[in-house]
């Protein structure tokens, strides 16, 4: 949540608390993916299409949030 203008930090909280604290946590969800193969070639998909597609997606592999790199 952003809050911006003339406002008190105290008025702020005040209403933060009376707004958004009777909304109930979810819980959270564990995501138990499995790992993907190591990929140590390009691969292509080229796709023919006789509808117009005006995107293209570009995806990279890259490492964990927690890896130093």
């Amino acid at each position: 949540m952003v809050v911006a203008g003339n406002v008190k930090e105290k008025e702020v909280k005040t209403l933060a608390e009376k707004w958004f604290a009777p909304i109930p946590s979810i819980p959270k969800i564990n995501r138990d993916l499995p790992l993907e193969p190591r990929q140590d070639e390009p691969r292509k998909l080229v796709v023919n299409r006789d509808v117009p597609s005006d995107s293209i997606h570009k995806v990279y592999h890259m490492g964990k949030r927690s890896d130093d790199d």
